[in-house]
Formats: C-alpha cells, structure tokens, sequence
C-alpha cells in the first residue's frame, strides 16, 4: 500500500512540473519505482552542502531583454545547529550582489524558512544520495503576484536550486533562474 502511494505521490508531483517551461525546454520529473517519496523533509536533508565552497553559475531570465544571462557564482554553507544553516552566495563578477541568509527547517519538516520566507514542502524525492526537495509559496515577480517553485536537487559533488514561477492568472510555470554548482 506504502509504495503504491509513493508512485501515485510521484506520479502527481510529475503532473503537477510538467507544466513548468522556459522559453527554451519544458521541466519534466517522471516518478520511479526505487525512490522514497514524501512530503516532509528531514532536519539533516541539507548537512551535505556544509563544508568547502561549491563553485558554479547563476543562469538567469532578463526580463529586460527576455533573454537567458548565464554569471559566476558560489555559495558556502555553514551548519549552526540541527536543521539551520547559514547560506552565503556569492558572485564573482558582481561582489555587491553577494548575500547571506539564515535557512531552517520548520514545522517538523513540513516547510522550510528562509530570511522571512516560509517555503511549504510539496515533495522529498530520496534516490540513493540524491535528494529532491520541491518547495512552494505566494509571492510576488517582476512586481506581479505569482507561485513560487524552488527544487533543490542534492548530490554528492553537486547542488542546484531552480525557481519555477507561476504569474497570477496564468496557466503553466517558467523557468525564473536555476543555480548551479559543484565542488
């Protein structure tokens, strides 16, 4: 019964990004068999991104130009205490851009904060080492409301955080940026 759930939770998570697309390509997560699905993360689900700086890039939709701009950018994390961390990104060509943030989990895994933002929890994707964390608020971009998507996709070497957004009114999710790296 557990694993029938699993694959009905995957199959509707995958219906749910299916419909998230850029300009460019659709976001596409096809449920599996092997993998560990819930809708609750852990307090130790981000313990792998302490340590050494990652390295990578920030790829970006300028809405000025309504065009995909790729910048350098790292980011270090630092475990404070069981479920926190503090998150430093930087960016290589644009230091005043640099930012840090406090990133917790609350809500017995049901949500995640970040600064004053309350991330909901849609789905924790466990394959192997591999951990798929897809999180979900109200928000506002380019000054329209809109639903936020952030996945965070966690592996041994590499991390990558996408925002998908989905503008008030209308029907599909977008690419926003996704950033990159690896160590």
């Amino acid at each position: 019964m557990h694993n029938r759930f699993a694959v009905a939770l995957s199959l509707a998570v995958c219906l749910l990004s299916a419909g998230c697309h850029s300009s460019r390509k659709r976001v596409e997560q096809r449920p599996s068999e092997s993998a560990d699905v819930t809708t609750l993360i852990q307090s130790t689900d981000f313990d792998p991104l302490a340590g050494p700086v990652w390295s990578g890039t920030l790829t970006y939709l300028d809405y000025t130009s309504n065009k995909s701009t790729t910048i350098r950018s790292t980011l270090l994390v630092k475990s404070i205490s069981p479920g926190v961390w503090t998150w430093a990104t930087g960016y290589n060509d644009e230091p005043d851009a640099n930012s840090s943030s406090e990133v917790r989990v609350i809500e017995k895994g049901a949500a995640i904060q970040s600064g004053d933002t309350v991330e909901r929890v849609v789905s924790r994707v466990r394959r192997g080492e591999n951990i798929t964390i897809t999180t979900q608020h109200d928000s506002t971009d380019n000054n329209r409301p809109a639903t936020i998507q952030r996945v965070y996709d966690i592996s041994p070497g590499r991390f990558s955080i996408r925002k998908l957004v989905k503008v008030e009114g209308e029907g599909e999710f977008f690419e926003r940026h996704v950033y990159n790296w690896s160590r």
